[in-house]
């Protein structure tokens, strides 16, 4: 009967020291899988930050890259770098463009080549609703038919077309957002391929104060670009 005793108190005891076992082992392995703050705090202070920046690709193409050597396919506007500030369209640097660019803050650029040659500041808040409604017609006029800034100017100041005052006219075509290339361009692809004209008859027309008002570098440009 005593030996019976001693083996089941022996036995409790095997059982009590085996559960103790289980419980530091579980806690042992809380401790691993889950990382000290300092080892973290460690690994937050090596990353390493690029700030976005414009570079050349192997072809001599430009475009704007972001922090991890993504194009910003999305960004449109004027970036700066060394050499100059550039007109970037859809994250590449567009060397073509030829007009007028307003930001968001209300910075007006002059734009040659796509090299910024002037900018300067309008207190969007002080704009008239006026000067607004011209500036929205001008934009129309841009997009919609690809005219020339003198073309732009003509129609929202005549009697015909808009009747804004001239000032409200100036204004609006020294703030729109405009690539007279392009705009160039797209009229002498309608010109060459809706009325069959001749390179020669399509400058002449784009050039024309009769016709599309263009400047002579423009119209140069947009023949230079026709299919031959």
């Amino acid at each position: 009967m005593k030996t019976q005793r001693w083996m089941f108190l022996l036995l409790i005891m095997a059982l009590l020291l085996l559960l103790n076992g289980c419980g530091s082992s579980t806690v042992e392995q809380v401790a691993v899988d889950n990382p000290s703050s300092e080892v973290s705090s460690v690994e937050t202070t090596t990353a390493v930050t690029v700030e976005p920046a414009l570079a050349a690709d192997a072809n001599g193409n430009w475009f704007y890259y972001d922090g991890k050597g993504n194009v910003q396919s999305f960004f449109t506007g004027v970036v700066a770098n060394e050499a100059g500030e550039w007109m970037v369209e859809k994250g590449q640097v567009n060397f073509d463009y030829d007009g007028t660019y307003m930001d968001d803050k209300g910075t007006t650029y002059v734009i040659s080549g796509g090299k910024v040659t002037s900018k300067s500041e309008t207190d969007l808040g002080n704009v008239s609703v006026e000067f607004k409604n011209a500036l929205a017609k001008a934009q129309s006029y841009s997009d919609m038919m690809n005219m020339s800034k003198a073309g732009i100017y003509n129609q929202l100041t005549s009697e015909y077309g808009e009747s804004f005052a001239p000032d409200a006219a100036q204004f609006a075509v020294d703030h729109v957002n405009a690539n007279y290339n392009a705009n160039a361009l797209a009229k002498a692809e309608s010109y060459q391929s809706m009325m069959n004209m001749s390179k020669n008859g399509v400058y002449d027309q784009l050039v024309s104060d009769f016709g599309e008002k263009f400047t002579a570098s423009q119209a140069q440009y947009a023949v230079d670009h026709l299919p031959a």
